[in-house]
């Protein structure tokens, strides 16, 4: 628990919900491949931590890639909806809001950063310029 504490604040929730599952998986392997119950005990230890450790390092390269993309929609000139979408797929997320019927005539992309910089900036800007299509935080 100590690891985590020192990871971002929003980081900790992704963290929380993925180690287990890599802690679980090495517990199994190992009592799996022991031939002992000494040797399954010593080998679902080790599992464990290797389990935990390899799933926490694993999020945390994922979430470090600069591939998240913060956009602003504009209409006439004045803001309607702030996002963020993964790099690769920002046309089609764009093409989703035309088919929802939002209206608008002008995107602006940032650069691309990771998705927790992305999510900050995105949180930050909608409260800010309170967009009309961001209701579900305007209310």
């Amino acid at each position: 628990m100590k690891i985590l504490l020192k990871i971002k604040e929003m980081e900790i929730k992704h963290r929380i919900l993925i180690t287990p599952l890599g802690v679980g998986t090495g517990h199994l392997v190992g009592r799996i491949l022991g031939k002992t119950e000494e040797e399954k005990e010593e080998l679902s230890r080790k599992g464990r931590w290797i389990g935990g450790l390899g799933t926490l390092s694993l999020t945390f390269v994922l979430d470090n890639q600069n591939d998240t993309v913060n956009y602003t929609l504009n209409n006439k000139g004045k803001r309607v909806y702030d996002g963020i979408s993964k790099e690769y797929r920002i046309n089609t997320r764009i093409n989703e809001h035309k088919a929802n019927g939002k209206i608008f005539d002008e995107v602006i992309l940032d650069v691309a950063k990771t998705s927790i910089q992305a999510r900050k900036l995105e949180q930050y800007r909608i409260k800010r310029y309170k967009p009309k299509y961001n209701i579900h935080y305007n209310s």
